[in-house]
């Protein structure tokens, strides 16, 4: 049944209408999907948003969204996500990850670790492939996987290049 505005719509505006549900399957108008029809990370997927604080152990998380402060380990997740603006110190062990904010300690990433120009890493970073924007920072050491350090995920191929290390903290130097 459409939901009686009380002004006329916009043009180019439809009025909602509620879709036919089973009994009990909606929450305020929001119909909920069956679990069994849900994204595999949607199940498994911890957002922590703006202006909150998390502190702990993370073991059975597939996708974590930073956007506010975690301080905890994060062990064998599939990504971590930090938000510009977020924060995470701590440990994390995963197969990809997106920083665009601050992450602060030990990150393995097994497959590609990316950053965009507002992300910095300050601590011990091991990857498989990298890739960093322009302005993007790292400040500890940074290393391509060897061994059992990173093992590459099954989608992810393993690189054909030599691997190295790289140490480096303090200011780009301007030659």
């Amino acid at each position: 049944m459409p939901l009686a505005p009380s002004r006329p719509a916009p043009l180019g505006f439809k009025t909602p209408t509620r879709a036919a549900e089973p009994a009990g399957a909606t929450t305020g108008g929001f119909v909920r999907r069956p679990e069994s029809q849900r994204d595999g990370d949607e199940r498994r997927r911890l957002v922590v948003g703006k202006e909150i604080s998390f502190s702990g152990d993370i073991t059975t998380c597939d996708h974590l969204v930073v956007e506010g402060r975690v301080d905890a380990t994060l062990s064998d997740g599939r990504s971590v996500e930090v938000s510009e603006g977020g924060l995470f110190k701590g440990t994390a062990t995963v197969d990809s990850a997106l920083i665009g904010g601050h992450f602060d300690g030990k990150i393995v990433v097994r497959g590609r670790l990316s950053m965009t120009s507002t992300g910095l890493i300050t601590g011990t970073v091991i990857y498989g492939e990298l890739e960093i924007e322009a302005g993007g920072r790292i400040e500890g050491s940074l290393k391509q996987g060897a061994g059992d350090e990173v093992a590459a995920p099954a989608a992810v191929a393993a690189p054909s290049q030599p691997r190295g290390e790289l140490s480096f903290s303090g200011e780009e130097s301007k030659a």
